[in-house]
């Protein structure tokens, strides 16, 4: 469900499979010891497409895992409704006096959307507020900078000149210094906060992670580089640029007209090294067969929470709960 490249052996991999023409099929070959193996997708620009159709339109939603003693909590898209966290918010309550010993959170293939999803959900989970500050880093550079502030609230735009903090670099380039900007604070109490008892969960919480998550996906897995919330990432690394950010600019070429979107900035918090920006660490990584990706992109596959499925054919879940296991 992505493209991604991956640090630990230099190589570039693409999951993204579509057939010139939808009634064409892929079929290829996988050598494994002295087994070959072949598969066959069909229709896959039709399939893909159905797949991201079905994930938008899939609600939030939590079960409990009687066998695990756990919670499993699916969230397919950040859309930010209130209808679906009131949904969530009723099945969770459900777990409340279950003896929870995790909670599992899939995000898989979210590519983002509203912050305040997530945020939403760990108030409905945790026993107090969670409040942190996003710290981007920027260039020096002054239409850089205006164009960051404009980009901020306006109670926060007259801060980033105040606030402003210099800081170098030497992995990325000891002579050009960067501002370090202070965004508003982001906090688990929305204005619009479900006022309802929560699970005061104090344990870890295991976040389902793979090539397809994004933007405020990728904003909630970094969460653990601003605060001491107990978080670990189980799946596959995105290789994509994640953390917090602030809306890229987009700029248009005058005569081609073509469009492109720059970030202005990158996610400062937790960074020693270039490849920290990224905030792409996954802390159980997994390799998944080529069996995975054929349940995975199946058309007929269960989106809602489906535990038949997902204990038999999904091996990131059933890995996850080996992990879980070994680490309680």
């Amino acid at each position: 469900m992505g493209a991604r490249w991956d640090f630990e052996n230099k190589l570039y991999y693409n999951s993204i499979l579509f057939a010139n023409n939808p009634q064409n099929s892929i079929s290829f070959k996988l050598n494994d010891a002295d087994t070959i193996k072949e598969f066959t997708f069909n229709a896959l620009t039709t399939i893909e497409e159905d797949i991201m159709k079905r994930i938008r339109e899939t609600k939030f939603q939590a079960r409990w895992l009687e066998k695990d003693s756990a919670i499993i909590i699916k969230i397919p898209r950040m859309i930010y409704s209130q209808n679906w966290l009131e949904q969530l918010k009723s099945e969770l309550m459900l777990c409340k006096d279950k003896p929870i010993q995790s909670i599992i959170i899939d995000i898989r293939g979210n590519s983002g959307g509203n912050n305040w999803v997530w945020l939403s959900v760990l108030d409905m989970l945790l026993e107090s507020p969670l409040t942190y500050t996003p710290r981007f880093a920027a260039t020096t550079d002054n239409d850089v900078i205006k164009r960051i502030r404009h980009k901020l609230p306006k109670e926060n735009r007259k801060k980033i000149i105040k606030d402003k903090e210099i800081k170098y670099f030497d992995f990325i380039d000891h002579n050009n210094p960067f501002f370090i900007v202070s965004a508003h604070d982001q906090t688990t109490k929305h204005p619009d906060s479900l006022n309802a008892p929560n699970l005061s969960y104090k344990g870890t919480i295991f976040l389902l992670v793979d090539e397809g998550i994004y933007s405020s996906s990728g904003a909630f897995t970094a969460l653990r580089n601003n605060t001491d919330l107990k978080i670990k990432t189980i799946g596959v690394p995105t290789g994509k640029l994640l953390g917090n950010g602030i809306d890229p600019s987009v700029f248009i070429l005058p005569n081609s007209r073509f469009m492109f979107t720059l970030d202005l900035t990158l996610d400062a918090a937790g960074v020693s090294k270039a490849e920290d920006f990224y905030h792409d660490h996954v802390d159980f990584p997994i390799t998944p067969s080529i069996d995975y990706y054929k349940y995975w992109y199946d058309p007929d596959r269960p989106y809602i929470i489906d535990e038949k499925s997902m204990y038999e054919h999904d091996e990131v879940f059933i890995k996850a709960l080996e992990i879980i296991k070994n680490n309680q």
